[in-house]
């Protein structure tokens, strides 16, 4: 069309035709004023419109439009190519410096043990030129950039560019910068997001972070989030704020406890809402949660009972503090294991049970004698002769003891390697195979092939966290009288009632149990039927972990159905909620595992074909 208009000089009859839709602005319109005309423009007079709208341009100095003027040579910003076209012009940059540095016209900046020559860094339009600070070096990059400008046809804005200086006095700084017809700047500055020449240890440095990560947290609506959704942020877009930092810097310790700080109390919901019971319990225990007063350090602190507490279960922590004896006086012999993991009074009980000084202490039962170090043995009778063969494979066990005057004895924790107690290391032990078992329930638990809100429901659930009836009436939130279970009405609605003793519930296992073709006793309580759930079928580690989505997936769609219940009154059928479950079940895999490629129709007629199962 428009070569035509160029070749004839006019355009096609009816480019200028439209239609006009009058859209009534009343509910019953009288006058043609009451109408909104809108006109539908073919595509021909937007084109036509377009070509004579975009030959002109118009500058606002001012606020005030320029007069038009036409488009010559350029490329538009936004243009695909202009991107390639700077790098072609930087390189041009690169060569002349680099050219400048061989014919020693410039002198770089050795950096490293290797001396490794640095003269210039480019990224995108940002470059940094290093060398030393001398007046050869500033007229050779006087007289590149003149070169530079010649060649490309661009211009270095010298206002916006800055002269740093490092060692350097300040009168031939000014001179310099003066020359260049820059300004002289002030370390750090930033390049490319990093404060150059700036202290990692000071904790200032690390302000724009941790700025950074509390700017993004003022924008999200964690009370809209559930818990699964907090991890996801955290894991995904959180973690990643400092990590271009920390691949240049080592942060200090206080850094990593601040962003640890932040990152926990989003995902718990410390920083929604500031009212909340948890935030009452804490500062209850530990005073304010934001600022604690040196007044206020240690008030409420009953750490030694929470570890006795702790240890009280299976012994975790006392198996692992060690004694290590030098010069005996605070060790007791027969009652501290000082020596192995048992006691003396334990491993030798005959021994023990005939010592008369049993609360005596290594150094008690140690004795010169003629400069040599002996054993001062206290019998309250003769010993028999099995007794002595006791004595004789005690002494073997201590034979290695050689105690160092004036050193005292002291504590160390085993499972660290230098000896010294850290957080890090109790919950390495604690998660260890052998305090929960060789069986891994929480890898099942976060499932790759879970929802991360269903993931964070189960172990919720497990913890018993949940918002039960049972739960809240402790919470003092319902009443005592109304926390009955939805479904049967007759127990409190606690976890293991409504996840596994409710008849409701027990209707929807054992239909799943059919579902698959299993028939077994279940248990009623989360952490025994996950593992009881997961171990029913003989199958690979992948389709046991495929397995495993079934079990979350009936917990949460029993939760989404008692919720529905209460709050709805909607009611539903077993049958309804076991294809919901399925539905639901297959619906994870097929999203979240790749390899899992089976229709609808399969999952629901042939869940172990599906699952690979080689015997139920």
């Amino acid at each position: 069309m428009v070569h035509e208009f160029y070749i004839y000089g006019k355009l096609v009859k009816g480019s200028n035709s439209l239609f006009l839709v009058l859209v009534p602005k009343t509910d019953s319109p009288q006058k043609v004023e009451e109408y909104r005309p809108i006109s539908l423009i073919g595509c021909i007079y937007k084109v036509v419109a377009k070509v004579l709208a975009n030959r002109l341009l118009s500058v606002l100095l001012n606020g005030s439009p320029s007069s038009e003027f036409g488009v010559g040579r350029g490329l538009r910003q936004g243009d695909p190519l202009a991107p390639f076209l700077f790098l072609i012009v930087a390189e041009g940059f690169h060569a002349l410096m680099a050219k400048a540095v061989e014919s020693q016209v410039f002198v770089g900046y050795k950096a490293g043990q290797e001396a490794v020559l640095v003269s210039h860094l480019q990224y995108a339009d940002d470059t940094l030129v290093i060398g030393e600070a001398s007046l050869q070096n500033i007229w050779a990059i006087k007289a590149i950039f003149q070169l530079f400008e010649v060649v490309a046809g661009l211009k270095v804005n010298f206002h916006k560019s800055k002269l740093y200086g490092i060692n350097v006095d300040r009168e031939l700084l000014d001179g310099m910068a003066l020359f260049l017809n820059c300004t002289v700047g002030s370390l750090p500055f930033s390049y490319l997001g990093l404060p150059i020449g700036a202290n990692p240890i000071l904790l200032k440095t690390w302000d724009p972070v941790i700025s950074k990560v509390q700017k993004r947290l003022s924008k999200w609506k964690g009370k809209n989030l559930s818990f699964g959704g907090r991890s996801v942020l955290l894991k995904s877009v959180l973690h990643s704020i400092p990590i271009y930092y920390l691949s240049f810097f080592k942060a200090p310790t206080g850094i990593i406890t601040r962003l640890e700080s932040l990152f926990r109390r989003f995902l718990w919901g410390l920083l929604i809402d500031k009212g909340r019971l948890w935030n009452r319990v804490l500062a209850s225990l530990y005073g304010n949660i934001h600022v604690r007063e040196r007044d206020e350090v240690g008030k409420g602190s009953n750490w030694w009972v929470d570890l006795w507490r702790i240890d009280k279960e299976n012994g975790w922590f006392a198996s692992r503090c060690n004694k290590v004896v030098r010069d005996g006086t605070y060790t007791f012999f027969w009652q501290e294991a000082w020596c192995g993991p048992t006691a003396f009074c334990v491993k030798y009980e005959r021994l023990f049970s005939i010592a008369t000084n049993k609360d005596a202490t290594i150094d008690d039962l140690r004795v010169t004698v003629d400069g040599d170090e002996v054993w001062n043995w206290s019998w309250r009778r003769n010993l028999f002769q099995w007794e002595g063969e006791l004595l004789q494979q005690l002494q073997v066990d201590i034979d290695f003891l050689h105690l160092q005057q004036g050193v005292n004895d002291h504590w160390v924790w085993s499972a660290s390697k230098d000896g010294q107690y850290s957080v890090r290391s109790a919950y390495n032990v604690i998660v260890n195979k052998d305090i929960f078992g060789e069986f891994p329930l929480y890898n099942y638990l976060w499932s790759k092939f879970l929802p991360s809100k269903v993931s964070g429901f189960t172990w919720r659930s497990m913890l018993n966290k949940l918002p039960t009836k049972q739960n809240l009436i402790k919470r003092g939130i319902l009443q005592a009288g109304g926390g009955f279970c939805i479904w049967c009405g007759h127990d409190l609605g606690t976890v293991s009632h409504l996840f596994f003793e409710c008849p409701f519930a027990y209707c929807i296992w054992m239909l799943c149990l059919n579902w698959f073709g299993i028939k077994s006793v279940l248990h009623n309580s989360c952490h025994l039927r996950l593992a009881q759930f997961v171990s029913l079928p003989i199958c690979s580690s992948v389709d046991r972990l495929r397995w495993s989505t079934v079990w979350m997936t009936v917990l949460w769609s029993l939760w989404i159905a008692r919720n529905e219940a209460i709050f709805s009154d909607k009611v539903i059928l077993h049958s309804n909620l076991l294809e919901l479950i399925q539905l639901r079940s297959w619906k994870w895999l097929k999203a979240k595992d790749l390899s899992f490629q089976y229709p609808y129709s399969s999952w629901v007629g042939s869940p172990t074909v599906c699952l690979n199962f080689l015997d139920i």
